[in-house]
């Protein structure tokens, strides 16, 4: 993080794609002394709470979580957003279509600076919980119906795309779906050697004007390359693209008009 220098107005984020949906359709209920309704809450409880620290620091930083109940546990509450990304209920298992994805950022400013950091992922949740009878809002009375449910567990979170850097570099408006003709990117083999090289395999689903984007690990881009592709499968050899200056890791970008597709690369 030793190169990022952010100021107020354009912090050190930390940005990803999730996925997450219901699998049940209920909304729990809970009753004051008068046996009034007086809070709803997703069945779900499940919560992805992102955290990082120095290498040297012995606590976590924890940040706002996502939850299937915000505002109710952990901390930062009224800050807290939901980790639903679809109105939409899978009972079974749950694979995300382009518009079921959104995009996330947190603040780490914190970390500008610093040499070296540790960010961490949890996600936690209820599965069998302890009760196996929950009150439910039924949508038309005040004192809601009883349901059995012992298994209260959400669906599969699917977690992707994830970029640190300023605020006006990562973080998108979210107005474009996720790769409706970009698909299927593919690098092999992975790692290469440094005297042989990986080709890129991918797929347009019509005719594109693509640019290729190497980057080192702080998004600086290294080299860039524009290309002209007709609809259909491609492989190119990367060194038929770029010239890679050193051995070591890489971010290889394609971006359309609207759409971005990227991998990680090792050069040995």
């Amino acid at each position: 993080m030793s190169e990022f220098e952010t100021s107020g107005s354009d912090p050190l984020m930390l940005c990803f794609d999730i996925a997450y949906a219901k699998r049940l359709p209920y909304t729990a209920v809970s009753f004051d002394e008068a046996g009034i309704i007086n809070d709803q809450f997703s069945i779900h409880n499940d919560a992805l709470i992102i955290s990082y620290k120095g290498c040297n620091d012995a606590n976590w930083t924890e940040r706002p979580r996502l939850s299937t109940r915000p505002g109710l546990e952990g901390l930062f509450l009224s800050q807290q957003q939901t980790l639903f990304t679809t109105d939409k209920v899978y009972f079974n298992s749950f694979v995300p279509t382009e518009s079921e994805w959104r995009q996330v950022c947190v603040n780490i400013q914190q970390l500008a600076g610093d040499q070296e950091a540790i960010v961490k992922f949890e996600f936690i949740g209820t599965g069998q919980d302890q009760f196996q009878s929950h009150w439910v809002d039924d949508g038309f009375t005040s004192q809601g119906e009883l349901i059995t449910a012992s298994t209260i567990g959400g669906n599969w979170l699917y977690l992707d795309n994830i970029k640190i850097g300023r605020s006006s570099d990562v973080q998108e408006d979210n107005t474009n779906t996720r790769n409706e003709n970009l698909n299927d990117l593919v690098v092999a083999p992975n790692p290469s050697l440094f005297t042989s090289g990986s080709s890129i395999s991918f797929n347009l689903d019509s005719n594109e004007d693509l640019n290729f984007v190497l980057m080192n690990f702080i998004g600086n881009s290294v080299q860039e390359k524009r290309m002209q592709l007709l609809q259909g499968e491609h492989t190119i050899k990367i060194d038929e693209i770029f010239k890679i200056p050193n051995k070591g890791s890489y971010v290889l970008s394609i971006n359309s008009s609207t759409e971005r597709l990227s991998e990680i690369i090792i050069i040995r």
